[in-house]
């Protein structure tokens, strides 16, 4: 018994038997979960996602798919790499970074989503994909966890002031 339990000791503890499927070392976080906002007489569900390379090679993020309710085959949303540029921020780095989606090992990159979605379809949880090419240019993906979205009652913003001579710098849209 004693070497039948050593064998398979050996064999747990192999390089080829601890060899994992090939997947980024990240950590995801989303710190404060979606509060839906109303904004022209549709739901915004803003929120921010952490992402934290833990391992020991840069990552670039090529692509974020975001999905309602449960992971599935089509994306709610999906942000390509050009919309990742848009909303993505590295903290404690310049912003005129050559590549900002490079995140290096030990660094974090913060993504802020605006997903939009109409007042009568609001999902109760959301799921992200998240498409990296690791450093020999392979892509690799990683699935989050289910992002509750919150639904307390669905906040309403009007223009801060009335008349002419304001303008709206968050790209949601004028009254």
């Amino acid at each position: 018994m004693k070497i039948m339990g050593l064998f398979f000791l050996a064999l747990f503890l192999s390089p080829a038997f601890a060899q994992q499927p090939d997947f980024p070392e990240v950590l995801l976080d989303v710190p404060v979960l979606p509060i839906p906002v109303t904004v022209n007489h549709k739901a915004q569900l803003l929120y921010e996602l952490h992402i934290t390379n833990i391992g020991k090679g840069g990552l670039e993020l090529m692509r974020i798919d975001v999905f309602a309710d449960q992971m599935g085959k089509t994306p709610f949303v999906s942000y390509d790499s050009t919309r990742i540029e848009n909303w993505l921020r590295r903290p404690g780095l310049a912003d005129d970074l050559p590549n900002k989606r490079l995140i290096g090992a030990g660094y974090r990159a913060v993504v802020f989503f605006n997903v939009e979605v109409e007042l009568t379809a609001l999902p109760t949880g959301l799921y992200q994909r998240l498409f990296f090419k690791d450093g020999n240019g392979k892509e690799v993906s990683v699935e989050s966890e289910r992002v509750v979205v919150r639904h307390e009652s669905v906040i309403a913003l009007n223009p801060p002031l009335r008349g002419d001579g304001w303008v709206v710098l968050n790209g949601l849209g004028a009254p």
